[in-house]
């Protein structure tokens, strides 16, 4: 029993240093954490502020943010708040159902809770409108493209704590109204994506990327040369794509979001295309 319990002491002590030893020599490659952060310099030595306290805390927090093994310290931490708790320890991202991930922005850009209100667009609108009839004498259009966003195309996914279903007015939606009025050329790739949903044949949007498809990104260019072919009745270069591959092994940046939480394990999703362009 005293041999299992000196065995058991040992074995303690050396986790505890083991961060220490891996901080100092690196024993192990661990890899970096992704995503936007900011690192905590080491302080520099100050009399004053040592005996004021300050510089051991600055100190404190540095050891803290640099110690051995940390980037697997906080995916483990992260996974478990994810796994168990459906909880992200990532700024702005939100866990909607069935894992699909957004971040918030799309959501409330969705719902309506950033609308900026009607006078300020209206304003924005008035000069838009000057640039546009200015340019269009030298025969220069202006093209206003409404882009697509994920909380729009999957908001059957959007956790009902946002109250999706109850919407207010939406700056996408007062601007859409904004262009018509003022005869403005515009292309709504937004309302066109959704209208494509359920007949594509392949995802337009990742389940844990915010960025469409690369597949997505092919129809938005060729509707984009189509449109300016039309109002500038020219020929532009050739563009398309075949060979579409559906893979398991996504391309950046169709697992962004989830690379930006930082988890342990990787989330199951479904294949994404990646077509050959030419």
């Amino acid at each position: 029993m005293k041999r299992v319990k000196n065995i058991a002491f040992i074995v303690i002590l050396l986790l505890l240093f083991l961060p220490m030893i891996q901080k100092t020599i690196s024993l192990f490659v661990v890899a970096p954490l992704k995503g936007s952060f900011t690192t905590i310099p080491k302080p520099e030595f100050d009399f004053k502020e040592y005996f004021s306290g300050l510089y051991q805390d600055q100190y404190n927090l540095y050891l803290e943010d640099n110690i051995g093994f940390r980037p697997f310290l906080v995916r483990i931490n992260n996974q478990i708040a994810f796994s168990f708790f459906n909880i992200t320890q990532t700024s702005q991202v939100v866990i909607g159902k069935k894992n699909y991930l957004f971040e918030e922005n799309y959501i409330k850009a969705y719902t309506g809770t950033d609308f900026q209100g009607g006078a300020v667009w209206d304003k924005k609108m008035e000069k838009l409108k000057f640039i546009s009839d200015e340019l269009q004498k030298i025969d220069i259009p202006v093209i206003v493209v409404f882009a697509p966003g994920k909380g729009t195309y999957f908001s059957e996914y959007i956790p009902d704590k946002y109250n999706p279903g109850d919407r207010d007015t939406t700056n996408y939606e007062y601007l859409l109204s904004a262009c018509k009025r003022l005869d403005i050329h515009h292309i709504d790739l937004n309302n066109y994506f959704v209208s494509m949903k359920d007949t594509i044949s392949y995802p337009l949007y990742p389940q844990c990327g915010i960025h469409w498809s690369y597949y997505g990104a092919g129809i938005t260019l060729d509707t984009l040369i189509n449109y300016m072919e039309t109002i500038k009745a020219r020929q532009m270069v050739d563009f398309g794509w075949s060979d579409v591959v559906l893979s398991s092994d996504l391309r950046d940046p169709d697992y962004d979001i989830a690379e930006g939480m930082n988890l342990l394990f990787k989330i199951n999703t479904f294949d994404m295309p990646y077509p050959k362009f030419y």
